[in-house]
């Protein structure tokens, strides 16, 4: 399912699966400002274009670069449009921050820019498609450990989403209907009991299943471990911080940024190279139109160009962007193209991979 950055799923208790998640908006920033006057243009501008790299990237670090900082200070060559936007909760009768801000700037990037403006400062690039994140929430409060639902108006799921949208991860939280709370317990969730996430979280179909574990210690401090499993891997960190919506900003900065690294694809000019891809179920012009776009929306590749179109069989040759094996874990993600049993092969001097077109889009399993 493509769709939102955060995915609520709690339409009268009904479990829709998830799969990969094509993040919309991706090039979209809004920074709140004081008035419509254009002066301040620049230096809003260079704002919202800081959060559109961190969305690119899902890491913080790559702030620090220097290429990108020396960018950032022409961030309105990079811009596509912008506009003024009312908003809606200002208080006129409270003074102005961040928080309550008459206007906010929505500001449209140029995507290809951006994406040669990584390739520049030798970045690696997060692409639309992401994996959907199940992130189970337990929160202990005087002795007592309760999971969250996606459903509940707390700081703590406020967080959860907010810090989502900002790192562009497609989150979701569960149900927990009656389930979901027959499946898993507080306790299997405090100690991230490895079989009881796998078996409670089939359900949902996610990519990658996420524990939050948030409480507090004997010295009033919050205390919290992240954990993410995926493939049966299963990577955990501490995390401690002075308050509740501080720590859980931080479990989901660090989430974030070890799952771009698993995905994200080296843009530099010396990691590229080429590979025939054989599509078969190309059966219409409109299918071949749908496949090309959907090729070129995959951050491994760079260019695609057709080698031939014949009998239902497409084959398109790519220039990508780091190997080919990082090019089939963005496939993987979702069930658009699926692999053919002789997968690998080699057209001429080049190496070659054989897919399916799936016109339904959806899961095969």
């Amino acid at each position: 399912m493509k769709g939102l950055f955060i995915l609520c799923i709690l339409l009268l208790g009904i479990v829709m699966p998830v799969g990969a998640v094509q993040v919309k908006d991706l090039y979209v920033a809004s920074v709140p400002v004081d008035s419509r006057d254009t002066s301040s243009l620049s230096s809003s501008f260079r704002v919202a274009l800081e959060k559109v790299l961190m969305k690119m990237s899902g890491n913080r670090a790559y702030l620090s670069n220097t290429q990108i900082q020396r960018s950032l200070k022409q961030a309105s060559r990079y811009v596509q449009q912008y506009s003024f936007v009312k908003n809606v909760n200002y208080r006129a009768s409270a003074p102005i921050t961040p928080a309550n801000s008459p206007y906010w700037l929505k500001v449209r990037f140029l995507e290809k820019a951006l994406m040669q403006f990584f390739t520049d400062s030798d970045e690696a690039i997060w692409g639309r498609n992401r994996p959907s994140v199940i992130v189970w929430t337990v929160y202990e409060k005087n002795r007592q450990r309760k999971i969250l639902a996606g459903s509940e108006t707390n700081s703590i799921v406020t967080a959860i989403t907010q810090s989502a949208r900002q790192w562009g991860l497609p989150v979701f939280l569960p149900v927990m209907d009656l389930a979901d709370k027959s499946n898993i317990s507080a306790s299997d969730l405090w100690e991230s009991s490895v079989d009881r996430l796998i078996f409670a979280s089939a359900r949902y179909k996610p990519d990658i299943i996420a524990v939050l574990r948030v409480g507090r210690n004997v010295n009033g401090s919050w205390q919290g471990r992240w954990a993410l499993i995926q493939n049966q891997t299963v990577s955990k960190r501490d995390a401690s911080a002075s308050s509740r919506v501080g720590l859980i900003r931080s479990m989901m900065e660090a989430m974030s940024a070890y799952i771009a690294r698993q995905y994200a694809v080296s843009s530099g000019p010396d990691v590229t190279g080429e590979v025939v891809m054989n599509v078969s179920g190309v059966n219409s012009y409109r299918q071949y139109v749908a496949l090309s776009q959907y090729l070129s929306g995959l951050a491994p590749v760079k260019n695609t160009q057709v080698a031939s179109v014949e009998s239902g069989r497409a084959s398109i040759l790519l220039d990508i962007r780091g190997p080919v094996e990082k090019l089939k874990q963005h496939i993987n993600l979702d069930s658009v193209l699926v692999p053919e049993l002789s997968s690998v092969g080699v057209a001429g001097d080049i190496f070659a991979i054989n897919y399916r077109w799936n016109t339904s889009g959806e899961s095969e399993n």
